[in-house]
């Protein structure tokens, strides 16, 4: 979600920055695309969360590694969606 770094300019003092990274997301059953569920345009990472007390309280493993940890991601789609989009849907419940 945060910006990329891009190639140094010609004189080696500065860089350009570079869009963040897009997803496209779908849902999936078994190595094909779930044939009802909505669909999503492409995403990008908006905002994320880690929750180290997942279960409620800290604890780790020996090596300090977390025991209950939850990743929390949220994803805006780059587009709008239009009536037209539902038209070209041709089974589940669109966009």
């Amino acid at each position: 979600m945060t910006p990329r770094r891009g190639t140094t300019g010609a004189q080696g003092g500065g860089f350009f920055v570079k869009s963040p990274n897009v997803f496209q997301i779908e849902y999936r059953t078994g190595s094909k695309p779930h044939p009802f569920l909505n669909k999503f345009k492409p995403c990008a990472l908006t905002n994320m969360n880690v929750n180290y007390a997942g279960s409620g309280q800290y604890s780790t493993f020996t090596d300090a590694t977390p025991v209950h940890m939850q990743l929390t991601l949220q994803f805006q789609e780059l587009s709008p969606i239009y009536a037209e989009d539902y038209e070209k849907v041709k089974e589940g419940v669109g966009y």
